[in-house]
This record gives C-alpha cells, structure tokens and sequence, in this order.
C-alpha cells in the first residue's frame, strides 16, 4: 500500500527494538490486561502489532501471544524472534479460540461499510465470553482531533456512538466504552505533575458544565483516546 511506503521511518521502529517495550508501555499493557480481566496463559491476538512491544510484553509475562500486521518488514522481524505472526487473523490458522484479540490504533484504519464485518469476522476467533479491547481516537473530544486528522492512514472517525453501534450490530456487549486507560504515574515528572493537578481541574469543570449549563459530558471528553471493551456472549456465536 502507497500509503504505508514510509510508514515504518515516520513511526521511528527501529528493527533493534522490536519486541521491546518501555516501562511506561508495560505499565499501560498492564492496565490493560487487568481491565479485560486477562491472566498469564492466556491466548492473546493483536492486530496491528506494530513494532511488537505488546507481543514482547505477553511473551515475557507468561501469556500466548499472536498477531498480525500488513507490513512485511514487521512481519520479518517478528518472525525472526519466533512470534507467530500473519497478515491477517484469518491467514494465523488460529487452532484455539481467543480469550483476547488487542487491536490499538487500529479501527480507524478501516473503512466504515467494512466495520461490522470486520468486527463480525474477529468474533469466530473469539471464545465464547472472551474480550476485544481497542483503543482510537476519541471522535467524541475536540481534543481527538489532532490524533484522528495527523495520520494520513486514518480513513474512520469513531465515537461512542458509533462504538456502540458497530458492537450490536456484530453481536458484542460493550462493557467499558470511556476514557483511554493512561496510568497515573506514568512518564516524566512533569506530565505526572500535570495529570495530579488536571484530574481534581476536570472533575470540577465536569460538575460546572453538567449543573449549570445542563451539557452532558464526561470524563472520556477530556481524553485524546478512547478505549472500549467488548465482549462476546457465553450464548449462540456470533452468526
């Protein structure tokens, strides 16, 4: 794809660095796991894996990890490093249900008529009560704005909305549609600063605009990401 020619020096992945993630990275991974209710010896898929830091962080935690991604030269390197990898969840010849399937930053990259069968496809690979956590830029804040409209291979704008219709529509309950899960003590001193002084901030401004000018708003529309957790029925598959 044309597209994603430079995509690879434009994101800075370096080959030395794949399967590798930061202190910070491990401790948002870990928020993640914990708020899908994901133990160690799992089977976890991620889409998009990108430069692997996930897949990195599941091996290393004890976890099964799989995934995919289109471009080649992420394909090599994680192949390289033995992961099981493929260019789609269809082509891993998964033989186990998946507890898990991660996809960050990667529903916006699809066209919108392609959701729900998208979404339709990834539950087969699901087990019954098993997860899919995704994060996107949130098309409910102004504040997504700049994240949804600075990548040249974002094709979707999502919001809770929407969220919640693709999800009925391909047979998921929604269990957390909100704010990105970012760890609190997270990053430099500085951005740990200003998360401890803008949580009490936000709060207040939430309680003023609800109250005194009736708007509905919550936390998630301060939040340049939006996660969400679905999750597929213990009842009849998905059809």
């Amino acid at each position: 794809m044309e597209t994603y020619a430079d995509y690879l020096e434009w994101k800075d992945w370096r080959a030395e660095s794949f399967g590798t993630c930061t202190r910070d990275q491990a401790l948002y991974f870990r928020k993640i796991l914990k708020k899908t209710g994901t133990p160690p010896g799992a089977n976890v898929c991620e889409l998009g894996f990108g430069n692997g830091a996930l897949l990195g962080y599941l091996r290393d935690h004890g976890y099964n990890p799989t995934g995919t991604e289109i471009q080649e030269h992420l394909l090599k390197r994680a192949q390289d490093l033995k992961f099981r990898v493929g260019s789609s969840v269809d082509e891993l010849g998964l033989n186990q249900p998946q507890d898990l399937i991660v996809m960050l930053d990667v529903l916006e990259h699809v066209e919108q008529k392609e959701i729900v069968p998208f979404l339709k496809n990834l539950a087969t690979h699901i087990a019954a009560g098993g997860k899919l956590a995704l994060t996107f830029p949130n098309g409910d804040s102004p504040f997504g704005l700049a994240y949804q409209n600075g990548d040249v291979t974002h094709v979707t704008a999502i919001g809770s909305g929407k969220l919640h219709y693709f999800a009925h529509m391909a047979g998921f309950h929604v269990e957390y549609c909100g704010a990105e899960l970012t760890p609190l003590f997270s990053g430099g001193v500085s951005k740990i600063l200003k998360r401890l002084i803008g949580l009490p901030l936000r709060t207040l401004l939430i309680i003023v605009l609800r109250n005194l000018f009736q708007i509905n708003i919550s936390s998630r529309f301060f939040s340049p990401n939006m996660m969400a957790v679905l999750r597929k029925p213990l009842a009849a598959p998905v059809p």
